[in-house]
């Protein structure tokens, strides 16, 4: 079902361009790499303390087909920390149903250059979670 609220922009630099759309994350079905080695990236900061505890299960089962994921630290909302419920934890329940482990980049500003680091021409990089970007300059709270 792809019915969803669709929000973007496009850019472009040089002999490169992207896209960043705004749709609820549970619309964009992954697949793994196909034939040609085309991978999915997934970028995924969750969102709240209280519903990254309240949907860890389910979380730890929807980023399976994702070839590589970063999960960046928890976007708290206001919220207090929840003993136990952090990033690590996160990761662990994530990393538990993958053949590969979840990469932890702790801080937002970090992700684009993990991200540079090991995408590949021809990736499709998501960012799923609270914040709308990875890039700075672009950046506002959901």
């Amino acid at each position: 079902d792809w019915d969803a609220n669709w929000t973007h922009a496009v850019s472009e630099e040089g002999d490169t361009w992207s896209v960043e759309m705004l749709i609820p994350w549970y619309v964009a079905p992954m697949a793994k790499a196909d034939a040609n080695g085309k991978r999915t990236v997934v970028i995924f900061q969750p969102h709240r303390y209280s519903r990254t505890q309240e949907l860890m299960n389910e979380f730890a089962l929807c980023f399976n087909n994702a070839d590589v994921l970063f999960v960046t630290d928890i976007y708290a909302a206001s919220e207090a920390p929840i003993p136990g419920i952090t990033i690590d934890a996160l990761a662990a329940a994530v990393s538990a149903g993958r053949e590969r482990p979840a990469h932890v980049v702790r801080r937002l500003d970090d992700v684009a250059a993990a991200v540079a680091d090991l995408a590949r021409p021809g990736d499709l990089v998501l960012t799923l979670g609270a914040v709308l970007s990875i890039l700075p300059d672009r950046r506002r709270p959901a």
